[in-house]
C-alpha cells in the first residue's frame, strides 16, 4: 500500500474550523498513519513511523551562525519537531558571506529571532525555544537537559569543551562540528574536548570561514543528528576530517 499524504490545504481547513494549532493538527495526522505532503521526498529513506519520531524529537543547537543556522534549516526541512536555539548575538556585516538568513534586512537583529521567524515559514509545526543568551556552567543544565541531541555549532573553544564534558557526564547524544578555511571536522564523540589544549580560538581565526565549508559541515552535522535520533546502532566515535581544497576525507581515531 502506498504512502498517504496530507497537503497544506487540509491544515488550512482545520485551522479555520477548529481551535487546534498547526502542530496539534500535525500530530493527529501522524497518529492516523498519514504523512504531511511536504515530507514526501523524505520517503522511503525515512518511513512514516520514523517521520513521526522526528516530529517528536527535540534538538538543541548551540550557536546559530554559519553552522547553526544551516543545521537548523536542514532539521526543520527534514521534520524535526522541536528546536532549542541558543545564541546571544545579532547578525553583523561579516556574517553575510556564510550565515543562513543573514541579509541586509536582518543586520543587527538577534539571530535566534530571525531563525525562528524563517524556520516557521518552512515548517509551521515546529516548536521553537529561542534563548538569546551565552551558555555557561550556570545555565547549561536548564538549557540542555530536555534535548534528545545537542549540536555544537559554536566557535568558542571554552564553550565547545563545556558542551562535550556536559554531554559526556549526562550521557546526552552529541554532535561536534568545527571549521576553518576549507577544512572541517565532525564527530559524535565527546572526546573532541581533548582536541583543544587551550581556550584560544582555533583555525577560523587564522583562515576565516567560507560559505561552502560551513554548509558542508552543517550538512554532516545534520545527518549525524538524524542518525542519532533514528538509528539506535549509530555510533560514530571517530573524527571525520575533511579538506575541501584537496577533497580529502579521513576518519581519525580520537
Amino acid at each position: 500500500m502506498g504512502q498517504r499524504f496530507v497537503s497544506l490545504k487540509y491544515y488550512q481547513k482545520k485551522l479555520k474550523k477548529t481551535k487546534l494549532s498547526f502542530r496539534q493538527i500535525e500530530r493527529k495526522v501522524f497518529k492516523k498513519g498519514l504523512t504531511p505532503l511536504r515530507f514526501k521526498r523524505n520517503q522511503n529513506t525515512i518511513s512514516q513511523h520514523e517521520q513521526f519520531r522526528l516530529f517528536k524529537a527535540h534538538v538543541c543547537i548551540v550557536g546559530c551562525g554559519g553552522l547553526g543556522g544551516n543545521v537548523a534549516e536542514l532539521l526543520a526541512r527534514i521534520g524535526v519537531g522541536k528546536l532549542t536555539l541558543i545564541d546571544r548575538d545579532s547578525f553583523c556585516e561579516h556574517n553575510l558571506n556564510r550565515q543562513n538568513f543573514s541579509n541586509l534586512n536582518t543586520l543587527h537583529v538577534k539571530k535566534v529571532d530571525v531563525l525562528k521567524e524563517n524556520l516557521l515559514l518552512i515548517n509551521p509545526a515546529l516548536k521553537i525555544h529561542k534563548k538569546p543568551k551565552y551558555l555557561d556552567e550556570k545555565n547549561i543544565d536548564k538549557l540542555l537537559k530536555k534535548a534528545h541531541v545537542v549540536v555544537d555549532c559554536v566557535d568558542d573553544v571554552k564553550t565547545k569543551k563545556l558542551l562535550a564534558l556536559w554531554c559526556e557526564k549526562h550521557f546526552k547524544k552529541f554532535v561536534h562540528g568545527a571549521i576553518g578555511g576549507s577544512v572541517l571536522q565532525v564527530s559524535t564523540s565527546a572526546k573532541t574536548k581533548n582536541l583543544y589544549k587551550t581556550n584560544k580560538k582555533g583555525a577560523e581565526e587564522i583562515y576565516g570561514n567560507l560559505a561552502f565549508t560551513a554548509s558542508n559541515c552543517a550538512s554532516l552535522q545534520a545527518s549525524f543528528c538524524i542518525n542519532l535520533l533514528l538509528n539506535k546502532n549509530f555510533n560514530f566515535q571517530d573524527l571525520l576530517f575533511c579538506d575541501l581544497k584537496d577533497y580529502e576525507f579521513v576518519n581519525l581515531p580520537l
